[in-house]
């Protein structure tokens, strides 16, 4: 009994604090709805006129806003690499004028004429000496050949420097009149003088006329051009042609001697 009492009292105690909740929750009801959020109009974003950034190596001076009337600037060509960064004229003023590239200067040019000048006057002169025209007609002949043929390559050379626009080079002109030597041929009138001396003497032998033969022959083989190793090869047939001759000038003074021996008589 008393147990059960106990579990009455109990319930009914709960029951006492659980009904003023709930009465509270029932006076309050359900929670009113918000009411939804009218949507409120939203202007259309305006276009923002865009500016061009200047791209590596263009101005940056500032641009002309929208409706303002752009005045047109002049480019100027950039050099590009291995140009000359020189300023260039503008239009309408003169320009002066370069000389082509391989065109000989004025001064060169007129220094080369004058060593052709030179040398050319002094091969006129040779070939009207005495010193050629004391030779014998077939040497004459040959060397005056010799000469205008060195005329001729002066000439060519000199038509060559004065060419208009020409593009000569002129290191290897000068070079080339360096290596034209004049006197060649002065050497070789005295070799020709020589071997004509020597001429009659080889005449009784053989093997000395044919040694003077080679050399007059050589000799006319020499032109302004020749090296001096030519010159000496031609020397060298004229000594040959001397130790010839003396050879058999010995062995004809030996025989002479043995021949003017007195023998004395035997007793």
């Amino acid at each position: 009994m008393n147990r059960t009492r106990r579990l009455t009292a109990t319930l009914v105690a709960t029951a006492a604090l659980v009904a003023p909740a709930s009465m509270t929750v029932a006076h309050a009801g359900p929670p009113n709805p918000t009411p939804p959020a009218q949507a409120q109009p939203t202007a259309p974003p305006q276009a923002q006129p865009t500016q061009a950034q200047p791209t590596q190596g263009q101005s940056t001076k500032a641009q002309p806003t929208q409706g303002q009337p752009t005045k047109a600037q002049p480019t100027q060509a950039q050099p590009t690499q291995g140009q000359s960064t020189k300023a260039q004229p503008t239009q309408g003023q003169p320009t002066k004028a370069q000389p082509a590239k391989g065109q000989p200067a004025s001064g060169q040019s007129k220094q080369l004429l004058k060593d052709v000048a030179v040398k050319d006057k002094r091969l006129a002169r040779l070939a009207a000496s005495q010193a050629i025209t004391r030779l014998g007609d077939e040497s004459e002949a040959a060397l005056v050949v010799n000469i205008d043929e060195a005329r001729a390559t002066l000439a060519e050379i000199k038509a060559a420097v004065e060419a208009a626009g020409s593009t000569v080079d002129t290191k290897a002109v000068r070079k080339e009149l360096r290596s034209f030597r004049v006197e060649n041929f002065q050497l070789v009138v005295n070799i020709l003088k020589q071997a004509e001396g020597l001429a009659d003497e080889a005449a009784t032998d053989a093997e000395a006329h044919a040694f003077v033969g080679q050399a007059e022959a050589a000799a006319l083989e020499i032109g302004a051009t020749s090296t001096k190793a030519d010159l000496r090869a031609v020397r060298d047939l004229l000594n040959a042609a001397r130790a010839e001759l003396d050879e058999n000038a010995g062995e004809d003074d030996t025989a002479h001697e043995t021949d003017d021996e007195v023998v004395a008589p035997t007793v």
